[in-house]
């Protein structure tokens, strides 16, 4: 069944926006009426509950459906050109404006809105409202036409089993052609028995009747139960001050750190500052930009730039606390003194530190220890020492990388320690110095990650292309510009065939290093 009438109205919807934005502003980004116009809303089916738009490419239309679309009615003419996915669930959003143009151009905008997800066969798994959806990232933001997404459900609730909470992510894969490499990384890290691994789902996502692509939906990396399931300091917060404006509070800033000025003491008796605290590491330059949007943060006596993720709104003894906790760590670590190993364990987790070392190492990912590396630590009274993950940011890894990029990722053979960057942090490749540490590296890769990569080679590549390959080609077609723009790109085929080339010769090389 075709539908019109609801077209139509959506069609003029976005022509007044459009004509309002141009008038208001005098400019629109190319990119976006690119985006616009290849949707034609004047033609949509009903497939289910859900009402999907085709999309044009030159004189072709296409009818992109969820694994389990069936149109209501049949498709009316031939000229339509109807791709089915396969093995996948699907995501259908609705904004309340009717429209995405805010958001795709802006991550600082939010939309509101409602969700329903299905399974492969059609059974709804839920639906409910979104407090919001908004795009995210940095350089993916930027560079590419397929966004980063965020949203924030208005309940507590598990998505397609992931652990319960409010926030996900959706992660687009825009520079990987394979779609498989962030999927790879969450793979090694839940091989490798890491604490909190983030293993994720895809799905094929629509957001008002507008396919926009194969996404890979994973759990913000966040505080709570079935997320980093530590002393939630933040949530203690709250309760103490009933969450009393802290966006209001004076500014504590020196030349090193930042925080709020909450006007009272918080001494241990009241909130334990300890923990938990998650934090994460970003280079020097992205910091200066994005210091105004996070209300806390320090530098470590070395040089070292964190944001303090949780809790959001430091009081100056929080951040005093987990910034001299963070020196005293930098200072052990630096140390050419090895007596020093024995104090630096009662200050880290090496287990957690060598399981994300391992990871990062082996894919030769180009922002490990640069960008988006998050640590996290809980109360004394719980385990105060430091801890290392999860793994973020992994599409640009495993041989996958811009031009620009490779002098650092090219060659599959090399120990980089997480050092070569040129805004790398020494931490990693002096730890690898301390034999307590480098003996744990070593024991993992015989004993967990090197089996595991053999499985990956011979069958377990081979069976995720499988079951992402017909949403992947809905995807090549629907992002086309990015695959043409941005990817060094002949054919899946040949890209998967590369992925598992690089492994392998990854592989060989490490096991000449660290091998029995």
């Amino acid at each position: 069944m075709k539908i019109v009438e609801y077209s139509l109205r959506n069609k003029t919807k976005l022509v007044i926006i459009l004509l309002c934005v141009i008038a208001l502003t005098g400019l629109m980004y190319i990119d976006s009426i690119e985006h616009m116009e290849n949707y034609d809303p004047t033609v949509a089916y009903q497939v289910g509950d859900e009402i999907i738009d085709t999309y044009v490419v030159g004189d072709k239309h296409y009818l992109f459906l969820p694994s389990w679309g069936i149109v209501n009615g049949g498709v009316d003419t031939e000229d339509i050109i109807v791709m089915k996915s396969e093995n996948l669930p699907s995501m259908h959003i609705w904004t309340d404006s009717g429209s995405i143009d805010k958001i795709w151009n802006d991550k600082e905008a939010f939309e509101a809105g409602r969700m329903s997800i299905y399974d492969t066969q059609g059974e709804k798994l839920y639906s409910g409202g979104l407090k919001s959806v908004n795009t995210r990232g940095n350089y993916s933001f930027t560079n590419y036409e397929k966004k980063p997404l965020g949203i924030t459900t208005k309940d507590v609730v598990s998505l397609l089993g992931l652990g319960k909470g409010n926030d996900y992510v959706m992660i687009p894969n825009a520079s990987d052609p394979t779609l498989l490499r962030n999927h790879i990384a969450r793979k090694l890290e839940s091989v490798l028995g890491v604490e909190y691994d983030n293993l994720g789902e895809y799905l094929d996502l629509y957001i008002n009747g507008e396919y926009l692509g194969n996404y890979y939906l994973v759990e913000k990396i966040e505080i709570g139960e079935e997320r980093i399931n530590i002393t939630n300091l933040e949530a203690a917060i709250d309760m103490l001050h009933q969450k009393s404006g802290y966006e209001a509070y004076e500014d504590y800033r020196t030349e090193d750190a930042r925080g709020k000025i909450f006007g009272f003491l918080e001494d241990f008796d009241r909130i334990d500052i300890t923990g938990g605290y998650l934090i994460e590491r970003e280079f020097e330059d992205r910091y200066k930009i994005e210091y105004e949007d996070n209300p806390s943060s320090f530098v470590t006596a070395g040089g070292e730039h964190f944001w303090v993720d949780s809790p959001r709104y430091c009081s100056v003894e929080k951040i005093e606390y987990i910034k001299a906790t963070m020196d005293r760590v930098e200072e052990l670590i630096m140390s050419s003194d090895v007596e020093d190993t024995d104090t630096l364990a009662k200050y880290i987790d090496m287990d957690s530190w060598a399981k994300k070392y391992l990871i990062e190492e082996f894919t030769k990912n180009y922002d490990a220890g640069v960008s988006s590396t998050y640590f996290y630590k809980d109360s004394d009274r719980v385990d105060g020492r430091i801890k290392a993950g999860p793994v973020w940011d992994m599409d640009m890894s495993m041989g996958n990388y811009l031009e620009w990029m490779a002098d650092y990722c090219e060659d599959p053979t090399g120990l980089t320690k997480l050092s070569e960057h040129d805004f790398a942090s020494p931490w990693y490749a002096a730890m690898y110095e301390r034999s307590e540490y480098y003996d744990r590296v070593v024991a993992y890769y015989r004993g967990s990650l090197s089996p595991y990569v053999d499985e990956l080679i011979e069958s377990e590549i081979d069976k995720m292309a499988d079951q992402i390959a017909a949403s992947a080609g809905m995807n090549e077609i629907r992002w086309a510009v990015d695959y043409e723009n941005n990817m060094y790109y002949t054919d899946k085929e040949s890209s998967l065939r590369e992925l598992k080339e690089y492994i392998l010769l990854r592989k060989e090389f490490l096991d000449s290093v660290w091998g029995e």
